[in-house]
């Protein structure tokens, strides 16, 4: 139902902690705005309590289902759950070569 980080192999990778730390952060706001507590998301996921508490506390991603899941039950827009989250290359800066 949930991915460990390490699991991913990008653990150490900074975009990958800050685009956790933004997912995490968007769920649990989200989840908290609605006034339903992780047991009833939980059950509404069709998951662990567990696994709420380590996504929303970066232990872990959650699956692609869990997600969709999670999305459904707090009927927040992905642009908004996943805000923050997608990380984007810097683009080079075009040097002038003289």
């Amino acid at each position: 139902m949930s991915i460990p980080r390490k699991e991913h192999g990008l653990q150490h990778s900074p975009q990958a902690r800050s685009a956790l730390k933004s997912l995490a952060k968007n769920l649990k706001a989200a989840r908290m705005a609605v006034k339903m507590k992780p047991e009833e998301l939980a059950r509404r996921v069709g998951c662990s309590k567990q696994v709420i508490y380590h996504i929303e506390s970066e232990d872990c991603y959650p699956s692609i289902p869990v997600f969709v899941l999670i999305h459904t039950a707090l009927k927040l827009p992905l642009p908004e759950m996943l805000k923050g989250y997608i990380y984007r290359k810097p683009q080079p800066k075009i040097m002038e070569v003289l």
